[in-house]
């Protein structure tokens, strides 16, 4: 038989447990928390920023009328081959405007007014063309 009692083994397991803890100290749940907090910000602000509905509320225009294209990855680092392409891309966004011309004919106008080009589109209203700009470093 063994001289130890129920509360012996348990006081025993409890400086264990307390050892252990004290050696290999695991972070807390609301330390995983926050850093996964701060990793979804860092990662997701940029693509909020760009999004459709921040242009729709900036131009004052439906998300339907928000025209995105999306963001090329050839420049990306860890793109094949790996390493910098000495190359990134900036944000491109400008108003899709219309003018109505003597003919009855429709102008468009891709650049904010300066060049323009016949067509038809059915929107009452502006629409909102964001692209991206390769830029060479």
């Amino acid at each position: 038989m063994s001289n130890y009692d129920l509360d012996d083994v348990v006081d025993r397991l409890d400086n264990i447990e307390a050892a252990i803890k004290n050696n290999y100290p695991w972070p807390d749940t609301s330390t995983w928390f926050t850093g996964v907090v701060i990793w979804a910000l860092i990662v997701g602000i940029p693509n909020m920023w760009h999004s459709k509905v921040r242009y729709a509320i900036e131009y004052g225009v439906g998300m339907d009328q928000v025209i995105t294209q999306d963001k090329p990855h050839d420049c990306d680092w860890l793109k094949a081959p790996l390493g910098s392409k000495f190359c990134h891309y900036e944000i491109k966004v400008g108003e899709i405007s219309r003018q109505n011309v003597a003919t009855g004919r429709t102008e468009f106008s891709y650049d904010e007014g300066k060049t323009w080009a016949y067509g038809s589109m059915n929107y009452p209203r502006p629409l909102v063309y964001v692209g991206w700009e390769k830029v060479e470093e």
